[in-house]
């Protein structure tokens, strides 16, 4: 067998081409990620509930711990960047193996995103809230909620598109005829 009959076997299974897709989808929703919120804090009472505050990864905010958004958009960086060499390089057709073991690291670099996001609040839990009376206990309950925005989830579901694509990157076993 040629190096050329090798590539187009790589090119023609399924599993990598889907892999790849995979792939793709989860770079561009990791970059869409960096532009929405990836942490919300809200304040309830009894008669309203309102925004109190909304964190992006790009933007510093007194509520975050300024490393911990650093350290968050680092490892973000290093993966999207990552992931974007290896999918320009159709690494997924010329590399098979060394693609499933980036799946791999991505995932695990993914993952460490994530949970670095968890170490942004200063005061309140990344998920969870305070409940606070008013006036020495003579006024309206507050309740301040804080919970993962939309763009920590749209990450958690990248991660998972990624996670999938190196489940069907994997090696297969070859058939004994």
């Amino acid at each position: 067998m040629t190096e050329g009959t090798l590539v187009m076997s790589a090119e023609e299974d399924p599993r990598l081409r889907r892999s790849g897709l995979l792939a793709g989808l989860a770079f561009f929703l990791l970059v869409t990620s960096v532009f929405l919120a990836w942490w919300v804090v809200t304040g309830r009472t009894a008669d309203s509930n309102g925004s109190l505050a909304s964190v992006y990864p790009l933007l510093p905010d007194e509520n975050v711990h300024h490393w911990a958004q650093v350290l968050t958009v680092v490892l973000l960086g290093v993966l999207v960047a990552w992931l974007f060499v290896r999918l320009a390089s159709r690494a997924r057709v010329h590399e098979p193996g060394a693609w499933h073991r980036d799946l791999g690291a991505h995932v695990s670099l993914g993952v460490a995103t994530l949970a670095s996001g968890m170490l942004w609040p200063v005061e309140l839990p990344f998920w969870g809230g305070r409940t606070y009376l008013l006036d020495n206990a003579t006024g309206e309950q507050v309740t301040v909620v804080a919970n993962p925005g939309l763009g920590w989830w749209v990450a958690v579901v990248a991660i998972l598109l990624l996670g999938w694509a190196w489940w069907l990157s994997r090696p297969r076993a070859d058939p004994v005829g």
